[in-house]
């Protein structure tokens, strides 16, 4: 799981090659991708979705992170349990060599909302 992308892929789909999972079949529609960047919808709309693929796939650290933004959008403390969460998974992941290199960016992100004054 490791070497998934935020899209759960482990690739980046284009010219004509796709890859479906059902956890990737679960996020579809929760992100848009602007140039190499995907960027998760982080409106209320999207929390229940987010809870449902956690719910399935506990290990999935992006989904936590999605529900992080969602939450703190939404300005609801819970986003620091969720993070909290979200971060430990980050933290084994990117120990493990030939991690997604999103991985990084995502820890990054959830060290830093968490050091944020509440």
């Amino acid at each position: 799981m490791a070497q998934l992308n935020p899209a759960g892929l482990p690739f980046k789909e284009g010219s004509g090659i796709r890859f479906d999972s059902s956890l990737s079949t679960a996020l579809r529609d929760c992100y848009v991708v602007r140039g190499e960047t995907i960027n998760f919808k982080i409106d209320a709309d999207y929390e229940s979705r987010y809870r449902q693929i956690i719910a399935e796939y506990p290990r999935f650290p992006f989904a936590y992170l999605a529900l992080v933004e969602t939450l703190r959008n939404e300005s609801k403390p819970e986003w620091r349990e969720v993070a909290q969460k979200g971060l430990d998974i980050f933290k084994r992941t990117t120990a493990i060599a030939g991690h997604n290199r999103a991985r990084d960016e995502g820890l990054a992100t959830l060290e830093k909302y968490l050091s944020s004054t509440p």
